[in-house]
């Protein structure tokens, strides 16, 4: 008796454990999780199609989803491969954060989801962009709050020297400006269109935001990165960085943002850093 007790509660706890990713069992469950945790417009722009249809019977097909803790933190994860790749990651709390594997200006660049690797940490996710030669995948993981390409060897010997960004105009409101960022940690900021602020400042990196670039850049693989990468369509955005270390620099010019995603999680710093630093005039 004692035992059969026993069971039940530990089935009852693990029941209490479970997130609300852990009880989806359909497409229809996924729409409804979207609709109700996420967002309104899942219900106007849904990502899975219900119903009777013909299936994919590839095992990581479109119009499929798939479960797994790709973040590491102990918390079920939503991979949803139906009109775009799209990740749902449970924060806890009831909290969720949406990241989209499409990328590049207006996220044209479609991925197509080849697998899911979970037999180790971290956790993999395979995919082919539309915008590479179609026998080049990308193995994506979970890595400075953001999801980058799987280096199995930072670069421990690279040596920081200065880092160079730059924005163009584009066929909207892009916010044009240019930051550099030294190996002291000082920065200057000039903000030349569509950023709150206009002119030419000067900053600090906070020491926790330089030591995670730091770190970042020995995992990003810099030697392997293209000089130049450029998306199919007009009036997109370049984003130019200028990496000097090691006593060489290294130059990138990516015409619509659709470079590497390792490249793209260091953009987002420079765009963040503009409204997060104290910027003197």
């Amino acid at each position: 008796m004692k035992t059969f007790h026993l069971i039940v509660s530990l089935l009852f706890c693990t029941a209490c454990l479970a997130n609300d990713i852990d009880r989806l069992q359909t497409n229809e469950d996924v729409c409804n999780f979207l609709i109700k945790k996420i967002s309104k417009k899942f219900k106007e722009h849904p990502l899975l199609k219900t119903g009777l249809q013909e299936a994919d019977t590839a095992v990581f097909g479109r119009n499929k989803f798939f479960k797994t803790d790709i973040d590491n933190n102990k918390q079920t994860d939503l991979i949803i491969y139906g009109s775009n790749l799209v990740i749902i990651l449970d924060k806890g709390g009831n909290n969720y954060e949406v990241r989209y594997l499409d990328g590049g200006a207006f996220q044209q660049n479609n991925a197509t989801l080849i697998s899911i690797d979970t037999a180790g940490l971290p956790r993999k996710i395979i995919i082919r962009q539309f915008e590479r030669q179609k026998e080049y995948y990308d193995t994506l993981v979970y890595l400075f709050n953001s999801f980058i390409e799987y280096n199995p060897r930072p670069d421990a010997t690279l040596h920081f020297e200065k880092i160079v960004f730059r924005t163009s105009r584009c066929f909207g409101e892009c916010p044009v400006f240019e930051m550099t960022v030294n190996s002291d940690r000082t920065a200057t900021y000039n903000a030349v269109l569509y950023n709150e602020k206009t002119g030419g400042f000067t900053g600090t990196i906070p020491e926790k935001d330089f030591e995670e670039l730091l770190l970042f850049l020995k995992y990003l693989q810099i030697d392997k990165i293209k000089n130049s990468y450029s998306v199919n369509q007009r009036d997109a955005q370049t984003a130019r960085i200028e990496i000097s270390y090691n006593g060489k620099s290294k130059t990138i010019n990516d015409y619509g943002e659709i470079g590497t995603f390792g490249l793209n999680t260091l953009y987002l710093r420079f765009f963040r850093w503009r409204t997060s630093i104290d910027w003197i005039e």
